[in-house]
Formats: structure tokens, sequence, C-alpha cells
């Protein structure tokens, strides 16, 4: 009981977030303050996956940009987050491959410091017992780790690492586990997959092995870009797969999208590739029917040349160290005009950023974790 209090506690910050986004998304006073931001610290990875324009540039062997966010960009940031958002943010550093970046450790434990819901994503190739260890010990909010399918010969295609990537990022897994266990932390695991024509048939089996677990959650989200063979074209038995996932998630497996989000998927692949944009210049032309965006309310996206964003798709707001403050940039004339365009944006890009989802079920899920 007393830990379900703590939870509510914790949890009435991120609440007050939700109804800020609701009233300047509905009403023309603009309240909202962002409940995530999102640092890219580097382009570097280590891994090759066709998905992604960083694995892409790996397997053409081109070298990564050498522009990374330094320790002091990211405490100034830390600091305008703050100031910013107080309590009931998620901070969360992601894409590229983040434990490469030197400075992470000492940032996750400064954010979780600073009362932030710290977090990063990681492929878990280097994982191991003693890393799993550390990361038990800084007690992040949530760690990612990203999954395409348990059957190697499948989850190679899409993360191709010499046969051995699929069963080093399941012992990533059961790592963390143990380790949170043997810790007593509370940090919970977001085990995220991309929806493709490779993997849908065999999603279930994460959801199955992992997402009834304390503390585990799995994340979905389709697949973007013109690769043919990772495209679902089979929409009809995608639709019952997303039914059988339906159905596990009511029996107690946690998945983070609610009935309508998983049912939108099909619709977003029903539509094929030539309609669904792949090469987003967000002009506010309609390519599909999607619902208004709420992004520039909810969320930061801050690259590793320091740029700050509402939208990644967007021109930035600003630069971290040019002399204007998070506070400035999040309700400066750049920020509203970002706004104008995101409203004006019916680019269905990944059912991510328009991804709605109850207050209801993001409590419900937030409860679990």
């Amino acid at each position: 009981m007393a830990n379900f209090v703590q939870k509510v506690a914790a949890g009435v910050p991120f609440f007050a977030k939700e109804v800020r986004v609701a009233v300047s998304d509905r009403t023309p006073f603009m309240i909202a303050r962002p409940r995530s931001v999102n640092i890219l610290p580097s382009k570097r990875c280590n891994a090759f996956c066709p998905m992604c324009p960083i694995g892409e540039a790996n397997l053409k062997g081109e070298k990564p940009d050498p522009v990374e966010l330094t320790a002091g960009q990211v405490s100034e940031l830390f600091d305008g987050i703050k100031d910013l958002s107080g309590k009931g943010v998620v901070v969360s550093f992601a894409d590229g491959e983040p434990t490469v970046w030197k400075p992470l450790w000492d940032m996750l434990e400064r954010g979780r410091d600073l009362g932030f819901a710290i977090s990063f994503t990681t492929n878990g190739y280097t994982m191991k017992e003693a890393q799993a260890a550390r990361v038990a010990s800084i007690n992040p909010f949530n760690v990612g780790v990203s999954l395409e399918s348990l059957r190697g010969e499948i989850n190679e295609i899409m993360r191709p690492l010499d046969g051995k990537g699929t069963q080093k990022t399941i012992d990533c897994i059961e790592n963390l586990l143990a380790a949170r266990d043997q810790a007593g932390a509370d940090m919970s695991l977001n085990i995220k997959t991309v929806l493709s024509g490779v993997n849908y048939e065999y999603v279930h089996e994460i959801v199955e092995r992992f997402a009834a677990r304390p503390g585990v959650m799995w994340t979905p989200q389709p697949f973007r870009g013109t690769d043919d063979r990772m495209w679902i074209h089979d929409t009809k038995r995608f639709a019952e797969v997303i039914e059988h996932l339906i159905t596990l998630r009511t029996q107690g497996h946690k998945i983070n999208a609610s009935d309508k989000n998983l049912r939108d998927f099909v619709t977003y692949f029903e539509a094929g590739m030539e309609r669904v944009d792949n090469a987003p210049n967000r002009s506010g032309e309609e390519t599909l029917d999607a619902p208004r965006c709420q992004i520039g309310f909810t969320s930061i996206f801050v690259t590793q040349d320091a740029q700050v964003r509402l939208c990644p798709y967007m021109e930035p707001v600003g630069r971290i160290g040019d002399g204007q403050t998070l506070r400035q940039m999040w309700t400066g004339k750049a920020a509203q005009e970002r706004r104008e365009q995101i409203a004006a944006c019916k680019v269905d890009c990944e059912l991510s950023c328009t991804r709605r989802t109850s207050i209801l079920n993001k409590a419900k899920l937030f409860l679990q974790r």
C-alpha cells in the first residue's frame, strides 16, 4: 500500500503536465510545459540497422558525424529543464547508441539527483552483468531496450550483428532485471519494437516472454521508410496479429499503446508507402487523415549539435549555449511559429507524435512500472 501511495504521489506532477497540455491545445492559453526531453548526444552507434539512418551509414562504412554534446552542454540543458519543467518530466538519452557516449553515466546520475525521470535506450550489445549492475545502482526511471524479434534469423535482418546481436539483447534484458532485483531498485524496462513486414508475425513472442513481468512494458512502433521488404503489405493478416496483441493486453501484458493506437497501425500500413510521408517537409500538406499533433506542447528534442527543436523534423527554436534560456526558447517567437506549423501538419510520420493515449491508460502503465 505504501508503495502504491508513493507511485500516486510521484505521478501527480505528470498529471499536472497532462492538464497543461490539454488547456494549451484546446484554448488560447499557452501554459504547457514539456513532459519529455529527448536528447541525441551523438551519432555514434555500434549497430548496423538498415532501418535507421545512423545504422545505414555504418553499413556503408561512412564515418559518423564527430560532433557530440558535451557534459557541460547537457548540464546547462538540465538547469534549463529544472527551471522550465520542474518535476514530472522524462529526460531520455536515445538515438545512436547512448552507452558509447562517455558522459552518459555521470549525466544519468545528475539527472536523477535533479529529480528527473531519467531514461536511456540501448541495443544492449555491451550490457553485461557489471554494466547492468551500474545501471541498477543509478536506478533510472526507465531503460529502453530495442529488440525486433526473439528469433535470431528475424532480428538479424533488422539488426544485423554477425548473428550474435539477438542473444546479446536478450541477455541485456535479463541482466538488467536481475541487477534491478539484486539492488532493490525500481527502474522499469521498456522493450521497443519496430513493426515491419519482416517481424510482425512474431512480435507476440516478445510480449508473451517479457511484458507480463513486473516493471516491464512493450512499446510498438510502425516501420517508417521506403524499404519494400520492411513494409507490411498483408494488412488483413496484420490486423489479426493486432487483435491477438490486444487480447494479450487484456490478459495483463503491459503494452504501451491503447487498443485504438494498435488498430491505427493497420490503417497506417493500409495507406501504403506512397501515402505515408517518408521524406517529410512538414509544409502542412496533408498526406493522411491524422489527428492534430500535440508534440509542440509536450516535447523538446536536443540533437548532438545542441540544436533545440519542438519537432525533430522542423527547424530549431534555439541552441544550447547561444545565450537564450530553455524557457525563452520554449515561449519565444520561433516556438510559436513551430506550433502553428505543427497544428497545420497532417503528416502521419510514425503515429508517435500524434498518438493519443488516454490519461487513464497512461496512469495504469505508470502504476504498473
